[in-house]
């Protein structure tokens, strides 16, 4: 079965993925990014992509280290990637292209995604990345089908994975725990550790705060 942010999030319950990082009960509501309401309709917030209350000192040494892993890799890509201006997983791709990051938008219901007059190839799992031991994953799914994903990913070698607010339940926490402590792999989501966001880790509100963590340099890319 195929996913994207259409299908709708469950509410979750909360799960530590470390003794320093909590994962709350949510649902995709992203504080400054998009909220997705939990009968048929999307709203989109206004997005701010710089938090005037972040102050670099909130990071915990945790989150220094995660967010200097996942973005020191040489590749990323995007799962539930779309089209559809208005979703989230669309926003999240266009935050990797507008910060010249080399990305590859994954969703297996759609074989390309075009932002703006441009068209991308997707891929439909992360199985098929030509080098997943050198991509990090941000994933914008609801909790069904994120833990197929995670599942897949830690079969391919995957280092690190951003969970947006909304894409995880209990399930998915305690894979995602088990994950982080036997492998080693980088886990990035929930409250806790620094982030500048209401909801959680969100790229959209704290992707620069990583990218200056792991020294990259980008360039503001006009789409």
């Amino acid at each position: 079965m195929g996913f994207n942010d259409d299908q709708q999030p469950r509410q979750s319950s909360a799960l530590p993925i470390s003794p320093t990082r909590v994962f709350p009960t949510t649902t995709c509501a992203i504080s400054n990014c998009m909220t997705i309401d939990l009968d048929t309709t999307t709203t989109i917030l206004p997005h701010f992509p710089h938090n005037p209350h972040y102050n670099p000192q909130m990071l915990s040494r945790v989150m220094e280290k995660s967010l200097k892993m996942f973005f020191s890799s040489p590749h990323f890509a995007v799962v539930g990637a779309s089209s559809d201006p208005t979703k989230f997983g669309h926003k999240v791709f266009v935050w990797y292209l507008t910060h010249s990051l080399p990305v590859t938008p994954i969703n297996p219901r759609s074989p390309t995604v075009s932002i703006r007059s441009k068209t991308y190839d997707t891929l439909a799992s992360p199985s098929l990345l030509p080098n997943p031991s050198q991509t990090s994953l941000s994933i914008i799914t609801p909790p069904k089908a994120t833990l197929r994903v995670l599942k897949e990913a830690r079969e391919v070698g995957v280092p690190a994975v951003w969970l947006q607010p909304g894409t995880y339940d209990g399930e998915v926490m305690e894979f995602a725990r088990t994950w982080e402590e036997e492998d080693g792999a980088v886990i990035i989501g929930g409250m806790e550790g620094g982030t500048g966001g209401d909801e959680g880790w969100c790229v959209l509100v704290d992707g620069e705060v990583g990218l200056q963590e792991a020294g990259r340099k980008w360039e503001r890319v006009r789409l």
